[in-house]
């Protein structure tokens, strides 16, 4: 009962923000405006008193494109100075400070490497803002909002830890004071599930609250961030109050086909070392590898900051050789997008596995992206989320791998709620097509976009005809 009135406590608190806002400060933008901040502490702390869940500690508005506005609550989640989460809302508004009503709601979860903003609404970020590389509205969250969706979103707590140690240019969990990076060892798959939790109860209650269609929420979650998804509905199926109406997941397998294999070679310039491996398998090999780290006391895992450096040498010295001998820094950066499985330890996740589909010449130098503009991608690595958690990964790639017992897919065959499964042909694609099969759900519909890669999906040009616009029409077919 005690989480059940904080909630409700800090529901009326996000729901009275607007007016509070409006007579404490009559700004289009509000950073922790001193007012405001101490009037939602004050309440959300003691509402928090009686529940572990989250304090608000912090919030702000911001104007995003065209009369589309955020609200950005940052929420703490335990002790640690790392523990929190940040909650996003995206909202069309009629005035300044009151939002429309939505029939649609929608809960984004991200994927590796990214926070909210990153991955839905990567146009409008305030680090891409001005850039002029693609139009201020090109992003997910905004064209659901556009188009009167009820947008939210989560940062999960890998977000807070900042590239690099305060003081230093050393990167944050390679300092020596960091240990590596230590206070994440328990932030496991039950952690991410728990804070999801919180941010998907808290949207449900402010529609509510606001009087807007209906309680329920559709959840969105795109590549890793797609089998929390699953997990999450695996989950729901034992409890007695259900968040989902329906799930989203893309470029994603929760599961294998137990005859799905991945083919790659040790030197892709020699078929002799190439073979094939089943992808449970491959996922086991990976597992494996993460397992190790936790072994030796390494609790993080630091791809986000690689790339993020990388994409600092491609966009600062781009003709160089820093990396890989007789290609320049930025032909390294177009590869990693295009041919992702040559970076990948062996056996990589997918056959022939592309971030984004490319152009070669003959010599096998890149020659550009097919759909998605290089210059974004260098701006979606310049702001990934440096660090992940071991924990996080090992769980997570327990559910696909056949080597070890997993709890976060032993009710699939429960889940009824409506599906849909968003595929790209040279990423995941058909692979994903599998779990589905698993599920109790009688209401499954699968789109796999041609020739598209992992994250061409999200950010390609024509993402919007291609991607956005199939699953907006499939969430207006069953608002209901």
């Amino acid at each position: 009962m005690g989480k059940i009135i904080a909630y409700s406590m800090v529901i009326l608190i996000l729901a009275a923000l607007p007016v509070l806002s409006a007579s404490a400060k009559k700004s289009e933008s509000l950073v922790g405006g001193d007012e405001v901040i101490k009037a939602i502490d004050m309440l959300a702390q003691k509402a928090c008193d009686r529940c572990s869940s989250g304090s608000l500690i912090a919030c702000e508005r911001r104007a995003v494109v065209d009369g589309i506005y955020e609200y950005n609550y940052t929420f703490s989640m335990g002790s640690g100075e790392f523990d929190k989460i940040g909650i996003h809302r995206v909202v069309k508004e009629i005035k300044p400070w009151e939002p429309v009503k939505t029939k649609i709601g929608v809960m984004m979860v991200p994927g590796d490497l990214t926070d909210f903003r990153t991955m839905y609404m990567l146009s409008a970020h305030p680090a891409v803002l001005g850039a002029g590389v693609v139009e201020p509205n090109h992003s997910l969250a905004i064209y659901f909002a556009e188009r009167d969706v009820g947008v939210w979103g989560i940062d999960l707590r890998r977000s807070c830890i900042p590239s690099y140690y305060p003081g230093t240019d050393t990167p944050y969990c390679t300092h020596p004071d960091a240990d590596n990076c230590s206070f994440m060892k328990d932030w496991d798959m039950a952690t991410q599930l728990s804070d999801l939790q919180f941010a998907t109860k808290l949207a449900r209650e402010v529609r509510s609250h606001n009087a807007q269609k209906r309680g329920d929420i559709f959840m969105l979650g795109t590549s890793r961030g797609g089998r929390l998804t699953y997990a999450y509905a695996n989950a729901e199926t034992q409890q007695p109050e259900k968040d989902l109406k329906g799930i989203i997941t893309m470029d994603i397998a929760h599961k294998f086909d137990p005859t799905a294999e991945v083919s790659y070679c040790e030197n892709y310039l020699d078929n002799s070392t190439c073979t094939t491996i089943s992808a449970s398998d491959a996922a086991c090999e990976e597992y494996q590898r993460f397992e190790s780290l936790a072994s030796d006391g390494i609790y993080y895992d630091g791809e986000g900051m690689s790339l993020k450096e990388l994409a600092h040498l491609a966009t600062e010295y781009p003709d160089y050789c820093y990396v890989l001998p007789g290609f320049t820094n930025i032909e390294v950066c177009e590869l990693t997008l295009s041919a992702s499985y040559l970076f990948m330890p062996p056996p990589p996740e997918m056959t022939y596995y592309h971030y984004c589909t490319g152009t070669f010449d003959v010599t096998g130098h890149p020659t550009g992206l097919v759909y998605t503009n290089f210059s974004y991608m260098m701006l979606l690595a310049s702001n990934m989320v440096s660090w992940q958690s071991v924990a996080y990964m090992l769980d997570d790639l327990a559910i696909v791998c056949n080597c070890s017992e997993s709890p976060y897919d032993d009710h699939l065959s429960e889940i009824t709620v409506p599906v849909l499964y968003v595929g790209g042909e040279n990423g995941f694609g058909g692979y994903g097509n599998y779990t589905t099969t698993l599920l109790g759900s009688d209401d499954v519909t699968i789109h796999i976009v041609p020739g598209h890669a992992h994250v061409d999906i999200l950010y390609a040009d024509n993402a919007e005809s291609e991607v956005w616009n199939p699953i907006y029409e499939w969430l207006v077919d069953h608002q209901k």
